[in-house]
């Protein structure tokens, strides 16, 4: 059964963004598309169960209103990539009567607006699935993970990094954001308190200085990474998948780039990634004596050298580096 139901469903996910010219059966069939491409990948079969027939939601408190208005932008996207239809004597692009012709540019704008947005409202269900502990979700469902990442949503990985990122450019840089928390991170926070303090995050809306200093750390080591691998660059602000050229306009050219410039940029994230690194120590050895913390201070020593100290290492220590007893090696921990 279909997600979408109807075309005044669809109107109402989008609404100036189709016009009512637009025949449903030949935007419908989209739907298939989406669901095989992306909702079952990044939400699981059972949540597709869920969506497939399900009345249509007007409540935006309600994962079920931003789960469906994600399925009409990203219909909206697979219809606008492809004005061309095949006919008898050949292709030719339809081009509706008395309709005044849009630039490329213009068209780019439109695909990159209804992908972007259409990620992100998902990600909004997301996040009220996972808040709500929505069961054909959370349990026995192989990809859920949100409560397994340091940073589990785009718009956290916003707020720290002062980048725009979308949910679909963030699902280019996972691979790396996670790469940074398994070989930094969880060799100074075990993996159980990750969950237990990202679930009380996401539930509770609990937070933590040290939750803080983790996410800015890996946000920033997790960018310049991704971006040295080539997989995205930072386009105006904005942390854009390389290879897509969604936000040119004429005569950009995303895959050139300033490279001076995103080099500059690259080492600036790391700078400031290593710097969170040093402070996420700093933290966990001043507050050992506290009831939450003590156990992540426990496996931090048990990961050290045996010429490690446990005494913090104040900002204003002149060997902060090298030398320094603690071994930052210039922000990266010696583990």
């Amino acid at each position: 059964m279909p997600v979408i139901n109807n075309f005044q469903d669809l109107k109402a996910c989008v609404g100036g963004a189709v016009n009512n010219s637009v025949m449903w059966e030949h935007v419908s069939y989209t739907q298939d598309h989406v669901i095989l491409e992306v909702f079952e990948p990044l939400l699981g079969s059972a949540v597709v169960a869920l969506l497939e027939g399900a009345p249509f939601n007007s409540d935006k408190s309600s994962h079920l209103y931003w789960l469906q208005r994600a399925m009409g932008r990203l219909m909206m996207y697979e219809y606008a990539k492809s004005p061309i239809q095949m006919t008898g004597s050949g292709a030719k692009q339809t081009v509706a009567e008395n309709a005044t012709p849009v630039y490329k540019y213009q068209e780019v704008a439109y695909r990159n607006n209804m992908l972007r947005t259409g990620y992100n409202f998902m990600e909004r269900g997301m996040y009220l699935m996972a808040k709500n502990q929505l069961a054909g979700y959370i349990t026995g469902n192989p990809v859920f993970s949100d409560y397994d990442r340091w940073i589990p949503y785009a718009s956290d990985l916003t707020k720290i990094s002062g980048l725009t990122v979308s949910r679909y450019d963030y699902e280019r840089i996972i691979s790396s954001l996670d790469d940074i928390s398994r070989i930094i991170i969880s060799r100074i926070v075990p993996d159980a308190s990750r969950t237990t303090i990202i679930k009380a995050k996401i539930t509770t809306n609990a937070t933590s200085p040290l939750l803080e200093l983790i996410q800015r750390a890996v946000g920033n080591l997790g960018i310049k990474e991704a971006v040295s691998r080539g997989w995205v660059t930072i386009h105006e602000g904005n942390v854009v998948v390389k290879e897509m050229s969604v936000f040119n306009s004429p005569g950009e050219n995303l895959q050139g780039g300033n490279g001076e410039g995103i080099s500059l940029k690259m080492r600036a994230h790391e700078l400031w990634g290593s710097l969170y690194i040093r402070e996420i120590i700093d933290y966990i050895i001043l507050n050992k004596a506290e009831v939450d913390i003590a156990p992540i201070y426990t496996h931090y020593m048990s990961t050290q050298p045996e010429s490690s100290t446990d005494e913090a290492c104040p900002s204003t220590c002149s060997d902060r580096g090298e030398f320094c007893p603690r071994k930052h090696n210039n922000g990266i921990v010696s583990i």
